[in-house]
């Protein structure tokens, strides 16, 4: 269990279909369809730095006929909506074969002594091409479109923190009864654990890959005793993931 849930989150960008849901790890956040064209955010991870007014993000339309109509919003780490930032513009479209940058300005007070994770959400449809109906007899078929729902994790960091160093290597570990283990992060950084090496095993993805936000902890799926050594992988700024050490108590 989450010593914290509603601080602590997968590590994720995902998108979800109508009536249906899928996620989809960091750096697999295109939904791709009709051959092999693709749309959604280019990003996968946001800093909103906070000595900026603003931060922006790309969405990417590659099918040469299709556009797609967008709505954009912020939600915060809940996944409710948020008035603290705004997107800009609220709903565009997005033509074939191009690229639209959507801007998040920030319009309300936010904790400025630590980092917090939000959610850059877009509510995509594709348009134009709605419906197709052919006639074959009396028989008639159409082609529904569906609504996707991209979110990219947006994690603004305050002025006061800037180019400060993050220090993931302060992360303390302790194992748990069950065969699992809770890690602390006991800095004012939102962290980003990609995958736990213990034992001779990696442990990544479902349990273990999470967003563990300042001064809170998360149990992981890692079945690991005390005193023993581990590696961890922490995500940085540039989407790379850099390998730590770590001694379980």
């Amino acid at each position: 269990m989450l010593s914290d849930h509603s601080r602590v989150v997968p590590f994720r960008c995902w998108f979800m279909r109508k009536f249906s849901s899928a996620f989809i790890l960091a750096g697999a956040l295109f939904c791709s369809y009709a051959g092999a064209a693709s749309f959604g955010p280019r990003e996968n991870t946001l800093i909103f730095d906070g000595r900026q007014s603003s931060t922006s993000y790309r969405i990417d339309n590659s099918d040469a006929r299709l556009p797609w109509l967008v709505q954009a919003w912020v939600e915060d780490i809940n996944e409710k909506r948020t008035d603290a930032f705004t997107s800009v513009p609220l709903v565009f479209r997005v033509e074939p074969s191009s690229t639209f940058t959507v801007r998040i300005v920030k319009k309300g007070a936010v904790p400025e002594d630590r980092e917090t994770l939000y959610w850059a959400v877009s509510n995509s449809l594709p348009g134009g091409e709605r419906s197709e109906q052919k006639s074959d007899g009396d028989k008639i078929s159409a082609q529904l479109s569906l609504a996707y729902r991209f979110k990219v994790p947006m994690i603004y960091r305050p002025a006061a923190l800037a180019g400060k160093p993050q220090q993931p290597e302060a992360l303390q570990w302790r194992a748990d009864k069950g065969g699992k283990m809770t890690v602390h992060n006991p800095t004012r950084y939102v962290v980003q654990l990609n995958y736990v090496n213990a034992g001779g095993k990696r442990y990544q993805g479902k349990g273990v890959s999470w967003f563990i936000s300042p001064e809170k902890s998360v149990t992981v799926d890692v079945s690991v005793g005390a005193g023993s050594r581990i590696e961890y992988g922490v995500v940085n700024d540039y989407g790379a993931v850099r390998e730590y050490e770590g001694v379980v108590r």
